[in-house]
């Protein structure tokens, strides 16, 4: 099936920009998140006997040694959480790449964030646990589950814009998809032999 030439315009230059946002957000967070969060993943990761060596050698008293013992536990929870949104956003920013080069597998990236995105939180949601109780996972589930649909709002539109299944060209990415792929492809806004047109 032929696929439209389309002009960058209206949303194809938005997605174009929000790119260019998105890889300056994305350095910007990642090189915050390495410096800030190496020395709290090596602590993790570092057998207790030896943390507690190298506070004790470098004067630390034994209720510093207690005290770092106590965060553990929410440097854990937030280094899950950074670092699933972290992973969400590169695999968004990488279906969006997909979209504005036609690539019919755009679709299935995208779904597949959102399935990274959903078990990070619900992992991040039951650590919460442990820490403030059985009383927060309610709160923190809907928070979650309000997170999901949002970023599940742009797969309903993929698949039911008239605009996203004229500029690609054909069904193939609908085909493709982890959970849409039984859907009816919505109908090309105008036959395949039209000249451009704007997304």
């Amino acid at each position: 099936m032929q696929t439209h030439s389309y002009q960058i315009g209206g949303m194809l230059r938005l997605l174009q920009i929000s790119r260019i946002i998105g890889f300056i957000v994305l350095a910007f967070y990642s090189l915050m998140w390495l410096l800030g969060s190496l020395g709290s993943l090596g602590a993790l990761l570092m057998p207790a006997d030896m943390l507690e060596e190298i506070l004790l050698d470098s004067g630390a008293y034994a209720g510093d040694l207690a005290q770092v013992m106590e965060i553990m536990p929410i440097m854990a929870t937030l280094i899950v959480l950074l670092t699933t949104l972290q992973v969400a956003f590169i695999m968004n920013l990488v279906s969006k790449g997909q979209l504005l080069k036609r690539n019919a597998k755009f679709l299935r990236t995208y779904e597949t964030m959102l399935i990274v995105l959903l078990v990070g939180l619900l992992i991040f949601d039951f650590m919460l646990i442990f820490l403030m109780g059985p009383t927060i996972i309610l709160r923190s589930l809907l928070i979650t589950v309000a997170i999901v649909a949002a970023a599940a709002g742009f797969l309903l539109y993929a698949v039911r814009s008239v605009r996203v299944r004229t500029y690609m060209g054909s069904d193939e990415y609908i085909k493709r998809s982890i959970f849409t792929r039984n859907v009816t492809p919505p109908t090309p806004a105008v036959p395949d032999a039209q000249p451009s047109q704007h997304f």
